[in-house]
């Protein structure tokens, strides 16, 4: 459930874990099992409840056997650029936007941040 602090990033990865995950034909416990996550953190991202790490998003992407952007992209954006807001401050002007993902060495991802 997104509120004004919840980023579009963690409610689009939310619901693409979650369709991925179904895709995949994978229960939440196979899916934490095969990623490394713990099955309560499964559980709680696909909620729109839990932050996880790059890395942890990274770990899943590979358990799904999909992209990084797949999980943080908005399903119908494009792949390339994301234009996302992944963090929001206490300020109206406090955020950071996810702009896109490019290959980076040896198949990891490379963000760019724009505060």
């Amino acid at each position: 459930m997104q509120t004004d602090e919840t980023s579009d990033v963690l409610t689009h990865v939310s619901k693409n874990v979650r369709r991925l995950r179904l895709a995949a034909g994978l229960s939440q416990a196979a899916l934490a099992d095969k990623s490394g996550a713990s099955r309560r953190t499964v559980i709680k991202l696909e909620a729109g409840e839990a932050n996880i790490s790059l890395t942890g998003l990274d770990r899943l992407a590979e358990a799904l056997s999909v992209t990084f952007v797949d999980l943080v992209a908005e399903p119908s954006a494009a792949r390339t650029n994301i234009n996302a807001v992944t963090w929001r401050g206490h300020g109206a002007h406090s955020v950071a936007t996810l702009m896109a993902s490019v290959p980076g060495r040896q198949g990891s991802s490379a963000l760019g941040l724009v505060p």
